[in-house]
C-alpha cells in the first residue's frame, strides 16, 4: 500500500514538479488526496488518482523509470487493472471498465512505443527520466520498443494540451489516433510481451506489482569482425590462401600486390542490413580513388553468428576489382593501402566501421648486373676470340627510373704479367668519354690494345631482360697476341644500384682468354675410326672426336684438325673436319659446311652407332705378326733409328718403347720385295721430343703419345714443339697428341699419313704366305 505525505505549496495551473519516488505520491498544491490501493483498483477504475481543487480534475501517468542496465524500467502502475481494459474498444466515461476498454477519455492503458519512430511520454512520474533517457536505455539494450502504463492529464473531461507525462496535442475523445504512433494495448497483451522478453531483463520485477513499463522488440547484438591482408607476388604462391600479411610490407616497383577483405558477424546473428565497399589510399592512376574502389560494394540483410559474409579482394585465383595491382615508377615512395568500410558497425551503433589497413610501402630497390658470355675458350696468335655476348640486367621487374652508361671493352694483358683479375667487382672512377679503357686500366693497370667494342655514353635506362650491350666476334685486328698472355673482356656499368647512383660509381664483369697453341693433326690415306674393338680390347660407345677450330685473321679463314677421308664415332664428333674441310681452311665457322664426310645416324655429328660392334673390328696386328716375314726382330724398350733390313718387327708384349731418334725407311729400293716397312708393336709407345719423322706402324695395347711428357703438366709452347710427322697405321687405345707444333700459325700441322706403300708391303707379305686374310 502506498503511503500519504503533505506537500505545502502554491497552485499555479496544472501539475508542477510532480514526483512519485517509493510508492509516495505528491502534489504540491495539494490540500486534499484520495488515494487507493493498487490491488482494489483492479476492480474499480472509475478513477485512478483523484485530485480535486479549483474544479480542477487531473489524471497523472504514472511511468517512472529506474534507468539500470538489464533492468525492467520503472516502479508500480498506480494506476488502472492488472486484468483490464482488454480490447480495443473505447470506454464511456461511465462504464469504462467493461471487457474490451482499452483506453477511455481519462486516458490510461498500456501503450507500445517505437524508439526509432514514435514520440513517446515527455517524463516519467517521478521526474527523473524523460523520453530520451528511455530511449537510450533501451537502444543500448538492444531492443527497439517500449511498452509502458500511460495516464493522460485530462482537464474537465478533456486531455489537456500539455500532458505530465505525454505531450498529448489532440482531443483524445475526438481523435482517437495517438498523434505519436505506436500503438494501445490490452494488458493481456502487455502482460504476454513483458513474459517473452529475456530473463535477464525481468530480475527484480514482477508483473502486477512493480512494473509500469519496459523495453521490448530485442535486437540480435551483432557486431562486424573485419579483417584486410596483403601479399605479394614474391612472397608466397600467388594461387593460394597462403602468405598473407597484416599491416605493412615493403615491396618494389615492379611486384604486383594483392589484397583480400573479410567482415564476419560476430557475437549473434545479424538481422538488419549492412553494406560494404572497398577503401584505400596512396595510389596513383585511379587506383584507389574513391570513384573506382567504391565501386565494389555490396551488402546482405542476415548472417549466421560467426559466418563470413563478404569476401572482396584475392582468394585462390580468383580476384575482385582493384584489388590486383602492380607497382609503378610513380609509386616509389608511397604507401599504398587498402581496407573495408561497411555500416552500420553494430546492431546500435548506424555510424560506419573500418578495417585496419593493409598496406605496402614502395621501394625502388634495383640493381644492374653486367654479364659476359664467350664462345672461345682458347686463342690462338693470329686467332680471334668468337661467341662474345655481353649484356646489363637489372634486377627490378620494371625499366630502370634512371640512365646508366655503359660499355665493352678489350685489351690484353702480357704474359709476364701475372695478375688475378677478378670476374666481377665494384669500384669509382671519372665519368669521361674515355671511361671504358680508363677502368681496365684500374681493373688491370698493366695491359695493351685496349679497344672499346661499344660504348654507351649517354645511358640508357635498363629492364629486367638482359640488355644487349655487344653481341659478335672480335678479330683481334692490330692486337699482338703473346703466348701465355691473355686477351681480356670488362663489361661495365654505372649507377648500378639504389645506393650508388653516382655517374662514378661502376659495376663491371671481366673474363680473360688465354692465348695459347692450340694444335692440329691432319689425318691422310684412311677414316678416323673411335671406339671399335681394338686388338687386346673391345670398343667403347663413349668414344668421340674433339678438336679446336681456330681463326687466322690474316687470312680471315677457319682452320683445325682434319681427315682426308671419313669420320667415324659412337658418339659425339666436332670441332674436327672431314673430307679434308680444312685443308686450305674455311671462311665458315658452321660445322655443317667441313663435314661432308662424318658418319652419323642422328641429327648430331657422330653417334654413328651405340653398339661398337657395328663399327667392325680393327686387325688384331700383334696376333697376325706371325703371318709377316721379318728380316730384323728387335725386342727391347727403345729403338733410336732404321736398324737394318727390309722388313723389322720392334716389339715388347707387357712394355713400353720408347722411340729416341728419327726412323727413316731406307731410299731407293728397286721392287715390292726390297720394300722395307716397320711394325712397332708394345704395351705402351712414346715417342721423344726431338724425333720429327716415324716410318712405321704404332701398335699399342694402351696409349701412344706424340711427346715425352707427364701428361697431368701442362704443356708449354717451348715443349714438344717440332712438327712430326706419323707415316703408317696407327692403332691405340689411347692416343695423345702432344705436340705444340703449328699453334701460332693454324694452317700448318702435325700429320699421320697411312700411304700407299704401307698397302703394297701388306699385299706383298701375303702373296709370300699363299694367301690374303680377309678377316
Amino acid at each position: 500500500m502506498a503511503t500519504i505525505a503533505k506537500i505545502t505549496g502554491k497552485n499555479t495551473g496544472g501539475i508542477k514538479n510532480s514526483l512519485f519516488l517509493g510508492g509516495v505520491i505528491c502534489a504540491p498544491y495539494s490540500t486534499e488526496l484520495w488515494y487507493y490501493n493498487v490491488m482494489r483498483l483492479k476492480h474499480k477504475l472509475n478513477s485512478l488518482l483523484a485530485i480535486r481543487k479549483f474544479g480542477l480534475v487531473l489524471l497523472l501517468t504514472v511511468i517512472f523509470a529506474v534507468l539500470s542496465v538489464g533492468s525492467v524500467y520503472a516502479y508500480v502502475s498506480s494506476g488502472g487493472d492488472a486484468s483490464k481494459p482488454t480490447g480495443n474498444v473505447k470506454c464511456t466515461k461511465e462504464d469504462h471498465s467493461r471487457n474490451g476498454c482499452a483506453w477511455s477519455s481519462k486516458g490510461w492503458g498500456w501503450f507500445k512505443y517505437s524508439i526509432e519512430t514514435d514520440v513517446g511520454p515527455s517524463r516519467s512520474a517521478d521526474g527523473a527520466s524523460n523520453w530520451a533517457s528511455m530511449k537510450s536505455a533501451c537502444k543500448n539494450d538492444g531492443a527497439t520498443s517500449v511498452i509502458a502504463f500511460i495516464i493522460l492529464e485530462v482537464n474537465n473531461g478533456n486531455p489537456n494540451g500539455d500532458g505530465v507525462v505525454y505531450n498529448y496535442n489532440h482531443d483524445y475523445d475526438g481523435n482517437r489516433n495517438h498523434k505519436s504512433g505506436g500503438s494501445w494495448m490490452s494488458t493481456e497483451s502487455a502482460e504476454n510481451s513483458y513474459k517473452n522478453i529475456p530473463d535477464d531483463q525481468k530480475r527484480g520485477f514482477e508483473w502486477a506489482k512493480n512494473v509500469a513499463w519496459f523495453c521490448y522488440d530485442y535486437q540480435a547484438k551483432w557486431t562486424v569482425n573485419s579483417n584486410t591482408h596483403i601479399k605479394y607476388d614474391g612472397s608466397d604462391k600467388i594461387y593460394s590462401d597462403s602468405g598473407w600479411k597484416s599491416g605493412t610490407i615493403d615491396v618494389e616497383v615492379g611486384n604486383t600486390l594483392y589484397w583480400k577483405h573479410t567482415l564476419q558477424a560476430t557475437n549473434d546473428k545479424i538481422d538488419k542490413k549492412v553494406t560494404w565497399e572497398l577503401q584505400g589510399t596512396g595510389g596513383t592512376g585511379g587506383f584507389f580513388s574513391d570513384a573506382q574502389l567504391h565501386t565494389n560494394t555490396g551488402s546482405t540483410s542476415s548472417a549466421a553468428k560467426d559466418a563470413t559474409f563478404a569476401q572482396l579482394g584475392y582468394y585462390s585465383g580468383a580476384s575482385t576489382g582493384f584489388t590486383v595491382y602492380t607497382t609503378q615508377s610513380a609509386d616509389v615512395g608511397k604507401t599504398l593501402c587498402e581496407y573495408v568500410g561497411w555500416y552500420p558497425i553494430s546492431w546500435n551503433n548506424n555510424g560506419w566501421g573500418y578495417s585496419t589497413q593493409a598496406c605496402a610501402n614502395v621501394k625502388y630497390t634495383y640493381s644492374l648486373t653486367p654479364n659476359q658470355t664467350i664462345a672461345t675458350t682458347v686463342v690462338n696468335p693470329g686467332g680471334k676470340v668468337s661467341g662474345i655476348s655481353t649484356t646489363v640486367v637489372n634486377s627490378a621487374k620494371i625499366q630502370q627510373i634512371d640512365k646508366s652508361a655503359s660499355a665493352t671493352v678489350r685489351f690484353v694483358v702480357p704474359a709476364t704479367q701475372v695478375l688475378n683479375i677478378p670476374a666481377t667487382g665494384t669500384l669509382t672512377s671519372a665519368f669521361t668519354p674515355s671511361f671504358p679503357c680508363m677502368i681496365a686500366k684500374t681493373i688491370a693497370p698493366v695491359q695493351t690494345f685496349c679497344t672499346r667494342l661499344a660504348m654507351d655514353l649517354g645511358g640508357r635506362q635498363f629492364s629486367s631482360t638482359p640488355t644487349s650491350i655487344y653481341s659478335g666476334d672480335d678479330n683481334l685486328i692490330g692486337a699482338s697476341l703473346p703466348l701465355g698472355g691473355r686477351v681480356c673482356y670488362v663489361t661495365m656499368v654505372n649507377k648500378y644500384d639504389n645506393s650508388n647512383t653516382s655517374a662514378s660509381s661502376w659495376k663491371y664483369a671481366a673474363k680473360c682468354i688465354p692465348i695459347k697453341k692450340t694444335p692440329s693433326v691432319q689425318i691422310l690415306g684412311n677414316d678416323v675410326r673411335v671406339g671399335s674393338s681394338v686388338i687386346y680390347g673391345g670398343g667403347r660407345n663413349t668414344s668421340k672426336i674433339v678438336g679446336t677450330t681456330q681463326f687466322g685473321s690474316s687470312s680471315n679463314h677457319y682452320y683445325g684438325s682434319w681427315s682426308e677421308y671419313g669420320l667415324i664415332a659412337p658418339s659425339t664428333i666436332s670441332g674436327v673436319a672431314s673430307g679434308s674441310g680444312f685443308s686450305n681452311g674455311t671462311a665458315s665457322s658452321s660445322q655443317a659446311d667441313w663435314s661432308k664426310f662424318t658418319f652419323a645416324n642422328k641429327l648430331t655429328y657422330g653417334r654413328f652407332a651405340t653398339d661398337p660392334a657395328d663399327l667392325g673390328t680393327l686387325p688384331s696386328v700383334a696376333s697376325d705378326i706371325g703371318d709377316f716375314s721379318f728380316d730384323t726382330i728387335i725386342t727391347g724398350g727403345s729403338i733410336g733409328a732404321w736398324p737394318g733390313g727390309k722388313s723389322v718387327l720392334v716389339q715388347n708384349i707387357g712394355g713400353a718403347v720408347t722411340i729416341t731418334g728419327n726412323i727413316d725407311k731406307p731410299t731407293g729400293y728397286a721392287g715390292l720385295a726390297d720394300m722395307p716397312q716397320m711394325i712397332i708393336v708394345a704395351d705402351d709407345i712414346v715417342i721423344n721430343s726431338n724425333v720429327t719423322n716415324v716410318d712405321a706402324w704404332l701398335v699399342a695395347k694402351n696409349t701412344i703419345k706424340t711427346c715425352n711428357v707427364d701428361i697431368a703438366t701442362q704443356l708449354t709452347a717451348s715443349q714438344c714443339n717440332q712438327q712430326l710427322r706419323i707415316n703408317g697405321p696407327v692403332m691405340a687405345n689411347k692416343l695423345f697428341l702432344l705436340r705444340t707444333f703449328g699453334a701460332d700459325s693454324p694452317a700448318t700441322l702435325n700429320i699421320i699419313d697411312l700411304r700407299a706403300d704401307t698397302y703394297m708391303w701388306v699385299r706383298y707379305q701375303a702373296e709370300l704366305t699363299g694367301g690374303l686374310r680377309t678377316a
